[in-house]
């Protein structure tokens, strides 16, 4: 009995942890503002030696420049929900490299009516911003938007705004339109985590009280 003994509280310790750590990583709450950037696509490309055969008017004028079209899904990530009063100072924008000009902006999806996403005017001072409004965002509400601009194909596209309790929208760098399919992944991802947090507890608590089995018998 004694031989076990100094095995049973790092046992008993490492499994109050594991619960602590999942019950938690349940209850943090946090406002994630998050905006992923699609494949662009380039219509016009005025960057070649020759010019190209496709023309596109703009209120009746000639673009001169590239024409390019980019979907960019803005969401919040976190469990914490943002609502409009969150948004300090301006709003929430999706902005573009310096010389690049929004020509037409499209709502292509919003995540739930009572959201009430919904895009703002281009400027004539800021024409490469493009504000953003909605009531409320919870986990996984957002939308997707569509930019058509001219300039440079390559030009960088960001989202800014100041959210109470927040840091900037952070860009999600890897994944394929993370904010169509992040419902199903995210509560896929939560069951694992359940189910590896209950299986570690319930393994070290059977691995316990087997070798206190052992010892008693």
């Amino acid at each position: 009995m004694k031989r076990f003994l100094p095995y049973v509280g790092p046992l008993i310790g490492l499994t109050g942890v594991t619960l602590a750590l999942y019950f938690h990583a349940q209850t943090v709450q946090e406002r994630v503002p998050t905006f992923y950037v699609t494949q662009r696509a380039v219509i016009v490309d005025a960057r070649g030696p020759t010019s190209s055969d496709l023309q596109v008017l703009y209120r009746n004028r000639p673009v001169g420049a590239s024409v390019t079209a980019v979907t960019v899904y803005v969401w919040n990530d976190g469990k914490l929900p943002i609502r409009a009063a969150d948004v300090l100072g301006d709003p929430v924008s999706i902005e573009l490299g310096s010389g690049a000009e929004i020509l037409e902006a499209r709502l292509l999806k919003s995540s739930r009516p009572v959201s009430r996403f919904s895009i703002g005017q281009v400027s004539d001072k800021a024409k490469n911003s493009l504000p953003l409004s909605f009531d409320i965002l919870e986990q996984l509400d957002g939308a997707a938007v569509q930019l058509i601009y001219s300039g440079d194909p390559n030009a960088g596209v960001g989202v800014t705004g100041t959210i109470v309790g927040a840091r900037s929208p952070k860009l999600l760098s890897r994944g394929v339109r993370e904010f169509a399919k992040s419902a199903s992944r995210k509560e896929q991802g939560r069951r694992s985590k359940r189910s590896a947090y209950i299986f570690t507890a319930l393994g070290i608590l059977t691995a316990v009280w087997g070798d206190l089995g052992c010892v008693i018998s």
